[in-house]
């Protein structure tokens, strides 16, 4: 899916996967930009395009969680919930599709209506001021949802981490009518450790639609480097760092081209690297991902080999790494 849209009078273009990474320091602009994503998919932002064509009104079905009030409103089927929704909908279609339902439903009352049929001829028996009359039953399956449907967390109090966990997990695995489904997470990853955040991953590939998720850890990239799309937030701007495999090319055959970041991207293309190079490139993307997690994730940082408490220190575990870094680097500074 690509998307253009525009920031400061000019035009900028993204190319978004099935699973998309934001990492980004705190106040890089990752929250603006979840919320203008959100915007721009119910096509409310001008100029906002999905494959060089503008959003049409409910295109797209956009679910924006950022908050834990947003968790809750979800899980518990607020007015708010895009779950309450879907629940509507599937639990309609199934009335509409046993139409019986309905006046099975009905005739369990005909016993009471009976009663409360006297109890208004008793009523309207002893004054002449107004006339009542008495009656239960159910006109429709929305009447029916509306007052009867409802939902029970068996914890009460849920933890931050376990809330969203829940929420997602809910989220994933629902058997979506459309692949128009954008799932945008804002901090998805805050409170959540290492072994949640990895089962959250696995049930990925069960949903349907877009996930566009926003971080300021990088702990994730450990799971989502070589397969989601990655970007760099920095001063509300965005670098692509999807095709890592070229950069580290690029930084092993010490490219020094002056060009643009957008020049850079474009022309290099896929690099197919092979035999040793590919080797090479394994070592250095396993040994060098933490370190490049602290680099998207940190606004001051410096790639030296000793420890400074006055800076965020990348200090790299060998001469390949610290070109790959340095490569890194050199985008990032290109970019901004």
């Amino acid at each position: 899916m690509k998307i253009n849209y525009s920031q400061n009078n000019t035009l900028k273009t993204l190319n978004l996967s099935k699973v998309n990474l934001f990492y980004g320091y705190s106040n890089s602009g990752k929250t603006t930009f979840a919320k203008y994503l959100e915007q721009g998919f119910l096509g409310k932002q001008k100029g906002f395009l999905v494959n060089n064509s503008s959003v049409i009104k409910d295109e797209f079905k956009v679910i924006l969680i950022n908050s834990k009030e947003s968790i809750i409103d979800h899980i518990k089927l607020s007015s708010k919930s895009y779950l309450k929704n879907y629940y509507y909908n599937e639990t309609k279609n199934y009335f509409d599709n046993h139409t019986e339902l309905l006046d099975e439903i009905n005739n369990k009352f005909k016993d009471l209506n009976n009663l409360l049929n006297e109890l208004s001829i008793n009523f309207n028996n002893k004054t002449t001021l107004a006339k009542i009359r008495l009656s239960l039953g159910i006109n429709s399956s929305e009447e029916l949802i509306d007052n009867f449907m409802n939902v029970e967390v068996s914890e009460n109090d849920l933890s931050s981490s376990a809330s969203k966990e829940l929420l997602i997990m809910l989220l994933t695995t629902l058997n979506y009518e459309t692949e128009n489904i954008i799932l945008i997470i804002d901090d998805f990853d805050s409170s959540l450790d290492e072994e949640t955040t990895r089962n959250i991953f696995k049930k990925f590939d069960e949903f349907k639609g877009t996930i566009i998720l926003f971080t300021n850890k990088p702990n994730s990239l450990l799971y989502s480097i070589d397969k989601y799309n990655i970007f760099n937030i920095r001063e509300k701007q965005i670098c692509d760092f999807t095709n890592i495999l070229f950069i580290i090319k690029d930084a092993l055959n010490n490219n020094t081209s002056n060009h643009s970041y957008e020049e850079y991207m474009i022309n290099y293309g896929y690099f197919e690297a092979t035999g040793e190079l590919k080797d090479l490139y394994n070592k250095i993307k396993i040994n060098s991902i933490f370190n490049l997690g602290r680099i998207f994730t940190s606004k001051n940082y410096i790639i030296t080999n000793s420890i400074d408490l006055e800076q965020t220190c990348i200090i790299p575990s060998s001469n390949e790494e610290k070109l790959f870094l340095n490569k890194v680097d050199e985008l990032i500074n290109l970019k901004y």
